[in-house]
C-alpha cells in the first residue's frame, strides 16, 4: 500500500469510529484507553484489519502520545486506543486491592458467593476507586437479581 493509501485509510478508521473523541471522554473520566469491537463487514475496518501493522505504524507515527491496535476476530474487530501519558498516570495510583477483594466482601456483607465468568482475572489489582466502583457494581447486581427473586 502507497503511503497516501495508508493515511487515507487511517484517517478514514479514525473519522468511521469518532475513537480519539471518544478516547478523550475516557481520559477525562479516569480511563487511559478505550476499545471499540467494531463490525467486520464495514468496508473501512474489513480494510483496515487486512492492513492493520501499515495502519498501525501509521496512526502510531503521527500521534506518538498514542498507541494504537487493531485486532481481528472472528465477529468483531477490536479497535483500541491508549493515552501513553493517562497510562503511566494511571500505573503510578496506589493498588490497594485485588478483584477477589470485591467478591470476598460481598460474601461477607450477603453471605452470598458469586459464579464469575471464567475468563475473570481475581488477582487484577485494584485502585480504591476501582475497588468501590467494582463493589458498587456488583452489589446493584445481586440487589437486582434478589428484587426479581422476590418478584417473580
Amino acid at each position: 500500500m502507497l503511503l497516501s493509501e495508508v493515511q487515507q485509510l487511517a484517517e478514514a478508521l479514525l473519522e468511521y469510529t469518532s475513537i480519539m473523541e471518544q478516547l478523550q471522554d475516557t481520559v477525562r473520566d479516569g480511563w487511559y484507553a478505550i476499545s471499540l469491537s467494531l463490525d467486520p463487514e464495514v468496508p473501512v475496518v474489513a480494510e483496515a484489519a487486512r492492513n492493520r501493522e501499515t495502519v498501525v505504524a501509521y496512526l502510531d507515527a503521527t500521534y506518538p502520545t498514542m498507541v494504537f491496535q487493531i485486532t481481528p476476530h472472528l465477529f468483531h474487530t477490536d479497535f483500541t486506543v491508549t493515552d501513553v501519558a493517562a497510562k503511566q498516570a494511571y500505573d503510578a495510583l496506589p493498588k490497594t486491592h485485588i478483584l477477589g477483594d470485591v467478591f470476598q466482601k460481598i460474601d461477607e456483607d450477603y453471605g452470598v458467593g458469586m459464579d464469575l465468568p471464567y475468563d475473570m482475572d481475581l488477582n487484577k489489582w485494584l485502585t480504591e476507586a476501582e475497588y468501590q466502583k467494582e463493589l458498587a457494581f456488583w452489589k446493584e447486581i445481586l440487589l437486582k437479581a434478589r428484587h426479581k427473586e422476590h418478584h417473580d
